[in-house]
């Protein structure tokens, strides 16, 4: 995908689309089509991105497609799972990521008096 893909989509709607060899995004003003299995793990963070925006406005605005994005964002990011989520790698490199804290055994002190 190119920077000029990505630009096209961050402006218009999109959704996937199953039906065919591979699943697919596609533009619902301009009919671009996007295969999803030739995307590197950073193109699918983006589009995660893009989707996300695209689901918040319409739950903000109250567009009548709200489920068709929520299916949208739910899909890339499972894909972006399957292809190994860039944002974890990036977490190992370096970048400090929040940890469950390990709970510790309170000891009771009986005071003899």
């Amino acid at each position: 995908m190119t920077t000029a893909s990505l630009s096209l989509l961050s402006g218009e709607s999109f959704h996937v689309d199953v039906n065919g060899a591979h699943p697919a995004l596609v533009s619902d003003e301009r009919g671009i089509r996007i295969d999803l299995a030739h995307l590197c793990p950073d193109e699918l963070l983006t589009l995660k991105d893009l989707a996300h925006n695209q689901y918040v406005k319409s739950m903000l605005f109250g567009g009548d497609d709200a489920d068709v994005h929520r299916a949208t964002l739910n899909y890339i990011s499972r894909h972006l799972e399957r292809a190994g989520n860039p944002a974890a790698r990036r977490s190992a490199r370096g970048i400090r990521v929040a940890q469950t804290r390990r709970r510790t055994r309170r000891r009771t002190v009986l005071n003899a008096a």
